[in-house]
């Protein structure tokens, strides 16, 4: 079903055509196509964040976030989509806020649909091994430890 795109604000010469849908599972997609980009970029966004963390298991979150970068059934080299993407010109990356947490990559024109597939992939199948999840448990922790020093972090926490 397409969606209402009329009310976006955009400048007079912005040349780019917007398309918003939603799918039958209600997943909300808005597209923007502009024909002189050299490189293509997706983002998804998934309404779980560290807001929504069991009191008793703090950055699971985060942590899940980690995780699905660790490959899937059907891409199961940990490494596959970060290679992928820097191999066709780009990069990967997440992060969790709140209430929200956000997978997003830029690549080649040529290769989104590759990118797109690897980063479905992630909520399809996740691989979810045991050796990543120790490996990334302390990821997390190093990040955590590290952001002790932020104010930002603090004033994130008091929230």
């Amino acid at each position: 079903m397409y969606l209402n795109t009329e009310n976006i604000i955009h400048p007079r010469a912005d040349e780019r055509k917007y398309k918003a849908l939603e799918l039958s599972n209600k997943l909300r997609i808005f597209l923007i196509h502009y024909p002189e980009s050299e490189k293509a970029a997706a983002s998804l966004a998934v309404g779980v964040g560290a807001a929504l963390d069991p009191k008793t298991h703090a950055g699971t979150a985060h942590f899940l976030e980690h995780m699905l970068f660790q490959g899937s059934k059907k891409y199961p080299d940990e490494s596959e989509y970060m290679d992928f993407m820097s191999d066709h010109g780009g990069y990967c990356n997440a992060f969790t806020t709140l209430t929200d947490t956000n997978f997003h990559f830029k690549c080649s024109n040529e290769a989104l649909e590759e990118g797109l597939d690897r980063m479905a992939q992630f909520f399809v199948l996740p691989s979810f091994s045991a050796d990543s999840a120790e490996k990334e448990v302390n990821a997390v922790d190093s990040e955590f430890n590290m952001s002790l020093q932020n104010d930002g972090w603090h004033f994130m926490n008091l929230l």
